[in-house]
Order: structure tokens, then sequence, then C-alpha cells
């Protein structure tokens, strides 16, 4: 079962305003990751939620990013249904005139990910909280001593 929580925590930063460094910095919230969820996390969950065992899910992510860099490296977007689209974006140098312009020019390669319609409808409904460092008399009691299989 998928989970319901859609709260999000974030942590404040100050910024300054790089066209007038002379202006107060300005506070801004900026997402606080809470972990990362790896190929291996995912197959887990997913095993939980259809008949796919978990090795086959492992398997079909795999191929999935052979197929995913192929299509890119040929300049095909990438449309993975309703979570979204995969396309390649480029920056160059500019130079005077066009007959000049050519691949050596690309300073740049990055891939553009436009959220389809599950990601949009998930970030609707998100809620926001402050993160709070954990407490330093939390941070500096001793670790449990590991178990050793009860031996």
């Amino acid at each position: 079962m998928l989970t319901n929580k859609k709260n999000v925590s974030y942590i404040v930063v100050s910024h300054k305003n790089p066209m007038n460094k002379e202006e107060e910095p300005k506070f801004y919230l900026k997402a606080h990751a809470t972990g990362f969820v790896d190929v291996s996390e995912i197959s887990r969950r997913i095993e939980k939620e259809c008949t796919v065992t978990r090795a086959d899910v492992v398997a079909v992510l795999t191929a999935l990013e052979d197929v995913i860099a192929d299509a890119i490296s040929q300049g095909q977007v990438v449309r993975l249904g309703e979570l979204g689209s995969f396309k390649l974006s480029i920056s160059s140098k500019g130079t005077e005139d066009e007959k000049n312009v050519n691949g050596s020019l690309v300073t740049r390669e990055r891939i553009l990910f436009r959220p389809g319609t599950v990601i949009l409808k998930a970030l609707k409904s998100l809620t926001y909280s402050r993160y709070t460092l954990p407490k330093k008399e939390d941070a500096e009691e001793p670790a449990p001593e590991p178990d050793n299989g009860g031996n």
C-alpha cells in the first residue's frame, strides 16, 4: 500500500540579491531531504504492491535505465506515462556567424524532467513543516551496543 504521508520538511536559508548586493538578505524555504530511496528499496515497495517478484522488478528497472539512456543519446524524449518525461537539453557558446555553429560549441548537457499528472497531483497535496536539528543531548547519547545474534 502506498503511503499517505504528504508532509515535507524544509530548512530556512538566506540569500542576497545578486543584482543588488547592498540589500539585506531575504530568507527562503529550501526542501530538506529525509533520505534516499534506491533501486533496492523501490523494488521492495513495488513487490508489495503487485504480483511481480523483487528480482523481476530490479531486472526491469535496470533495463529501464539502459533504455532511457539509449533513447536520450538518440535525441528522443522519453515519456513514462503519467509519471513524466525526460528530455536532453544542451547549452553552447555563441558565435557571430551561423556558418561557425557546430557540435564543438556545446558546453553542457543536462537532462530535463517534466513531471506527469501523477507527480503533479502529489505536489498539490503537500504540506510543509520546518525541520529542526536534533537536540545536542540526543546526538551525544552513546550508540547502542551491537546485537550479536543473542550470543
